[in-house]
């Protein structure tokens, strides 16, 4: 397959899981954005939130789409604000078929609700994290929904399942 394919979709939604499922399956290169990214500034996601700030960290994520703009055979799991901003949402659709991950706020709340699941979600350290994902949530959900070419719901479904639907949608 010479076209990519993108995964887009909340904190906590598979991303990258199903990334790395799709990757075996259809033998394609697999891409984490945020380790990627993380290995270039040699420092974590929340480090770069707590030092730079979101702006810089967003910055990184445009950088980063730029210089995979002529990728072939790829799966790249990106980060779950990567839609934030405009720029990176052209840069996505160019880059290949987006696949939207839909999980309902209830299935993010429930994935994400432990502290170890939380302690490297740089947005998410705060007290009242719920109310912090619940306001995310709504602040994103219009912006996948728009930018995805493709919309997989995700609740109660195995990797496997998801993985074979988005295979047999993107063959299409």
């Amino acid at each position: 397959m010479d076209k990519n394919i993108v995964l887009i979709g909340f904190m906590g939604s598979g991303k990258t899981t199903i990334a790395r499922s799709l990757s075996q399956a259809l033998d394609m290169e697999f891409i984490d954005m945020d380790h990627e990214i993380e290995q270039q500034e040699e420092k974590t996601i929340k480090d770069i939130f707590r030092q730079d700030g979101e702006t810089h960290f967003r910055n990184l994520e445009t950088a980063f789409l730029k210089t995979r703009m002529d990728d072939t055979n790829v799966i790249l799991s990106t980060g779950g604000g990567v839609i934030l901003k405009e720029e990176n949402r052209e840069l996505l659709s160019r880059l290949g078929t987006v696949v939207l991950l839909y999980a309902e706020i209830e299935h993010i709340i429930n994935h994400i609700r432990g502290d170890e699941a939380r302690k490297n979600r740089p947005l998410l350290q705060e007290k009242d994290y719920m109310d912090k994902i619940k306001e995310l949530y709504k602040e994103r959900e219009d912006l996948y929904l728009h930018a995805a070419d493709l919309i997989i719901k995700c609740a109660g479904r195995t990797v496997a399942e998801l993985a074979e639907e988005i295979i047999s949608k993107v063959n299409r």
